[in-house]
C-alpha cells in the first residue's frame, strides 16, 4: 500500500479520514462494517490519503452499498449515470468504459442503485431516483408517480411542481394539481410547476373547496409542508365559506380550546388570526349538511356547556342517532334518564341498548341499570321500539333474526302488539317471515310446519285476551284462515269487532252466521246473517252488499225475517254514529 507523502484531511459523510488511521479502517470494512467500506472506497476515489485508484473504490463502495449503506449506493448509481454525469460528481472515477457502448446496461445500474437508496427514504435518495426516473432511467410503469409523491410528501418543491403539471396534463385530476402546485409555490424552490391560480379557473367551485380542504389538511398537519396552523385556518375558511363541510368542521376543531384547538381558548395564534374564532357558528353550518357526524359535534358542544342554544341538544342528538351515531344514541341514554327536558325511561332504555349494539364510545348508561327503574309494561314498550327499529332498519341496520328476538321478549312481558307480530311471523298464512328470512338461526324446526302454526296460534291466544280491536280483528283472521281456536272465543272477538264497527269483522260475522244458519236451519241466524250483511254494505263493503242481496233473493229467507233484519240494522247504525276504529278505546273487558 503506498501512502503520499504527506497526511492530508479529507472529510466524507462528516468524518475526518487521517492516513495514519487508514490501516484500522481498512480493517474495519473487511469486518464488514458499511460506514468503513464507504470511507475506503472514497479515499481510493478521492486519491488524497492513499494513491487514487478506481477499481479499489469501486468494489470497497459497492460493497458499503450492497450492505444497505444508502450515501454508498447513491455515490454507486452516481458513477453509472450517463445521463446526468456519469462519473463526474466530486471527481469520482468514471466507468462509461466498464459497459462498452451499451447505454441500457448503464442505465439499469444507476437505476438500480438510485431504487436501492431510495427504498430508505430521505429527500436527497427519493429526489435522485426521481430525476433518474425522468431522464430515462427505465423506471417501472407507475413508479416514477409513486416516488415523485413520496418526494412531494418530504416537501420537496420543485417535485412538488413537477407532480402537479402532471395531475394536469396526463391525469386530469386538477384537485391534486392545485395542492401540489400551490404547496411547491409555497416552498421557494425553483420550480416549472404551472401557475396554480389558472388551475383554479378552469376548477368545478366544489372541486376548489375540496383541493383548498386538503391544504388546510396538510398545514394543519405538517403534511409535504411545515406545519402552519394560521396558514391551515386560512385555507380551511377558504373552502368553509363555499360550504365545504368538513372545512368547516375542521374551522371548529381548531377554534374549540375545550379540545386542544390550537387557535382557541387563550392561545397565541388566538391573537393572530384575521378570522372570528367562534367555534359554535361553524359546528352549525357543518350540522346543517345533516351527517350525523356533524350533528354530534355540534351537540357534544352544547354537552360541554357551550352555546346559547342548550335547547336544541335533545332535537340535535336524535337527528344523529336516528342515522346510526352511537355515541349520539349512548348520550341520549342519560340525558333522557336524569329527566332533560323530561324523565322518559322508555326512550332512555331503547338508546342505551342501541348504544351498547352499535360499540361507539360514549358516556351512555347500561340498559340494565335503567331497566331497574321501569315498570313491566314500560319495559316491554321499549323492548317492543327496539324490536320495531331492527325489523325496519331505522338507525340500526336492518335485521329481522334481531328483531324476533326483541319482539319475543316484549310479547313476554305482555305487550300485545309484540305478541301480534310473533304471531304474524310465524305464522304460514302471513308466509312465515321468520322461516323465509331467518333459516340458519331460525327458533323452530324449519322443515315442522305444524311446530310454526303452533307458535303463531300461540300468540294469537295471547294477544286475543288484551280485548283490543287489533288483536280481535287478527285473532278472528287466523281462526277463519283455519286457525285452530274455539267457536265460542271466534264468535266473541268477531261479535266484538263488529260492534265496534270494524267493517271487514261485519262482513266476516255475516258469513260466519251464514254458515252456521246453514247447518242449524234457524230463523233467527237467517236474520243476524242479513243484519251483518246490512250494516256492512252501508258502511261500503262491496262484496257484503252483493251477498245481501243474493240472500234476499234466495228462498232461504221469508219477507218477515227480510223487515226484521233490515229494521235491526237501521237501529243498530243509528245508535252506531262512523267510528274512527284507529283511534277508538274499546268497552270490553278482558
Amino acid at each position: 500500500m503506498k501512502y503520499l507523502a504527506t497526511a492530508i484531511l479529507i472529510v466524507t459523510l462528516g468524518a475526518t479520514i487521517c492516513a495514519d488511521d487508514f490501516d484500522d479502517l481498512v480493517e474495519r470494512a473487511k469486518a464488514g462494517d458499511s460506514v468503513a467500506q464507504y470511507e475506503v472506497g472514497m479515499a481510493y476515489a478521492e486519491g488524497e490519503v492513499v494513491e487514487k485508484d478506481c477499481n479499489l473504490a469501486e468494489q470497497w463502495i459497492r460493497r458499503a452499498a450492497e450492505n444497505n449503506h444508502q450515501r454508498a449506493q447513491l455515490r454507486l448509481a452516481r458513477m453509472f449515470d450517463i445521463v446526468n454525469g456519469g462519473g463526474l460528481y466530486g471527481n469520482l472515477c468514471s466507468h462509461l468504459l466498464r459497459f462498452g457502448n451499451d447505454r441500457g446496461a448503464y442505465h439499469r445500474e444507476a437505476s438500480k442503485w438510485y431504487r436501492r437508496a431510495a427504498e430508505q427514504g430521505g429527500r436527497e435518495a427519493v429526489g435522485e431516483f426521481v430525476w433518474n426516473c425522468m431522464t430515462g432511467g427505465g423506471c417501472a410503469e407507475g413508479e416514477l408517480l409513486e416516488v415523485m409523491t413520496k418526494a412531494a410528501e418530504m416537501g420537496y418543491g420543485e417535485l412538488q411542481g413537477h407532480l402537479g403539471n402532471y395531475y394536469v396534463m396526463a391525469a386530469a385530476d386538477t384537485v391534486s394539481a392545485y395542492v401540489w402546485l400551490v404547496l411547491s409555490e409555497a416552498s421557494g424552490e425553483r420550480s416549472d410547476g404551472l401557475n396554480p391560480d389558472n388551475v383554479a379557473k378552469h376548477m368545478d367551485p366544489n372541486d376548489l373547496a375540496q383541493a383548498q380542504f386538503f391544504l388546510g389538511e396538510r398545514y394543519a398537519n405538517g403534511k409535504g409542508v411545515e406545519q402552519d396552523y394560521l396558514q391551515a385556518e386560512e385555507w380551511y375558511h377558504r373552502a368553509a365559506v363555499q360550504g365545504h363541510t368538513m372545512a368547516q368542521l375542521a374551522l371548529a376543531f381548531l377554534y374549540d380550546g375545550d379540545i386542544g384547538g390550537p387557535i382557541g381558548g387563550d392561545s397565541d395564534l388566538r391573537h393572530k388570526t384575521s378570522y372570528e374564532p367562534n367555534p359554535e357558528t361553524w359546528y352549525r353550518l357543518a350540522a346543517e349538511s345533516g351527517s350525523p357526524d356533524m350533528q354530534y359535534a355540534l351537540a357534544d358542544y352544547y354537552i360541554r356547556g357551550h352555546g346559547n342554544r342548550r335547547e336544541d341538544l335533545i332535537e340535535i342528538l336524535i337527528k344523529a342517532a336516528e342515522q346510526g351515531h352511537g355515541s349520539a344514541m349512548g348520550e341520549l341514554s342519560g340525558i333522557r334518564f336524569m329527566g332533560f327536558p323530561y324523565v322518559d325511561t322508555i326512550a332512555a332504555y331503547v338508546w342505551a341498548v342501541l348504544w351498547q349494539a352499535s360499540k361507539y364510545p360514549g358516556d351512555g348508561l347500561p340498559p340494565e341499570q335503567i331497566s331497574r327503574w321501569m315498570d313491566i309494561d314500560d319495559l316491554a314498550e321499549a323492548q317492543f321500539r327496539i324490536a320495531e327499529r331492527y325489523y325496519d332498519g331505522r338507525a340500526v341496520e336492518q335485521g329481522v333474526c334481531i328483531a324476533e328476538t326483541w319482539y319475543r321478549k316484549s310479547a313476554e312481558n305482555g305487550h300485545m302488539k309484540a305478541q301480534l307480530t310473533m304471531a304474524r311471523l310465524f305464522d304460514p298464512q302471513c308466509g312465515s317471515e321468520i322461516y323465509a328470512r331467518c333459516i340458519d338461526n331460525a327458533p323452530l324446526d324449519r322443515n315442522n310446519r305444524t311446530a310454526w302454526f303452533v307458535e303463531a296460534n300461540r300468540w294469537y291466544h295471547k294477544a286475543r285476551r288484551h280485548g283490543t280491536l287489533e288483536a280481535l280483528v287478527a285473532y278472528s283472521e287466523h281462526c277463519l284462515s283455519g286457525g285452530k281456536c274455539l267457536e265460542m272465543e271466534l264468535m266473541d272477538a268477531l261479535t266484538k269487532a263488529a260492534e265496534w264497527g270494524h267493517v271487514e269483522s261485519q262482513y266476516n260475522l255475516a258469513r260466519h252466521l251464514e254458515n252456521l244458519a246453514l247447518d242449524k236451519n234457524r230463523a233467527s241466524d237467517r236474520i243476524q246473517v242479513l243484519m251483518w250483511y246490512e250494516i256492512a254494505a252501508n258502511a261500503g263493503h262491496p262484496i257484503a252488499s252483493l251477498l245481501r242481496d243474493a240472500t234476499v233473493e234466495s228462498e232461504t229467507v221469508t219477507l218477515e225475517q227480510i223487515a226484521e233484519a233490515k229494521r235491526l240494522a237501521r237501529e243498530w247504525i243509528e245508535a252506531h254514529p262512523a267510528i274512527d276504529s284507529a283511534n277508538a278505546t274499546p268497552d270490553i273487558t278482558r
